[in-house]
């Protein structure tokens, strides 16, 4: 049976008034009431490649709330309705002012949460795009 899922990527934007951002993590919410969070470890490179001038551990420092705070939400979503479900990832994902962003919502078909939550992740954080079609290949 196909699920329904919506999804938003977490975005890490440490200078709001550049604009510039690195995706760091993945927020999913299935039709099947599965509610499922992922988001690169502290030490995720790429971070300090894309912000050389950031402070070394300041990316930890906020990431470690941020965690915390998916833990709760994925915990509450699993002893809510769909539809409050619905309403939590709605909430999660509106813009905000910290340095955690959240893109607009988008949606994916798959048969399975976790299998959805992992090409995500692949797609978005760690760029594998072998399942995209390109132009050359049509």
């Amino acid at each position: 049976m196909d699920i329904y899922f919506n999804y938003s990527i977490i975005r890490f934007l440490p200078y709001r008034d550049i604009g510039e951002f690195i995706n760091i993590g993945i927020v999913i919410h299935g039709n099947d009431g599965s509610f499922s969070t992922r988001v690169v470890d502290a030490g995720y490179s790429r971070v300090y490649d894309v912000f050389p001038a950031l402070l070394k551990g300041l990316f930890a420092q906020h990431l470690k709330p941020l965690k915390r705070e998916l833990s709760r939400i994925e915990t509450l979503a699993s002893n809510c309705k769909i539809d409050a479900q619905q309403q939590l990832f709605k909430n999660l994902i509106e813009p905000g002012e910290g340095v955690f962003t959240y893109s607009q919502a988008g949606t994916l078909v798959a048969k399975d949460p976790q299998a959805a939550l992992d090409e995500l992740f692949n797609r978005y954080i760690h760029h594998d795009f072998k399942h995209v079609a390109s132009p050359e290949g049509k």
